[in-house]
């Protein structure tokens, strides 16, 4: 088991759903998905998408228990809030944090329409394909992979 940074455990702190727009968001990312200092639309994962918030962990805490990953980065702020279907549905995105016992800075991006998110929400793939396409342009890989 690796160590874990106290500044990591939760403590029994709350969920702190306040997210500035400048807030840094950090993935782990593997070789095969990195082009340059670019991470491919095909690696962000649509429903759920697992990330550390700047907020509470440092951008090497994603690699705690992946040896040879890197790292990418973008903000909160880069997150679309919306996105509409070819039928004019529009998908609503946010990040929420979802903090766990050995990593309280754990969040994720969700998406919702009509105001109700959730984890089985059926989407299009012209819009995970556009929202793909606009977080990759946005992430930079701070730290390149060797695996």
């Amino acid at each position: 088991m690796p160590d874990i940074p106290e500044r990591l455990r939760r403590r029994g702190r709350p969920v702190d759903d306040t997210f500035e727009a400048e807030e840094q968001l950090y993935r782990a990312c593997r070789r095969e998905h990195v082009v340059e200092t670019r991470l491919l639309p095909a690696a962000i994962s649509f429903r759920d998408w697992s990330l550390n918030r700047g907020k509470y962990s440092e951008p090497e805490d994603v690699l705690i228990g992946r040896e040879g990953f890197g790292i990418a980065k973008f903000k909160v702020g880069d997150v679309p809030t919306s996105l509409c279907s070819a039928t004019g549905n529009i998908f609503d995105f946010r990040v929420e944090h979802a903090p766990e016992e050995d990593n309280y800075s754990h969040s994720r991006i969700i998406v919702g329409r009509d105001g109700t998110f959730r984890h089985n929400l059926d989407v299009p793939s012209q819009v995970k394909k556009s929202f793909r396409q606009i977080l990759s342009d946005k992430l930079t890989i701070i730290q390149q992979p060797e695996v």
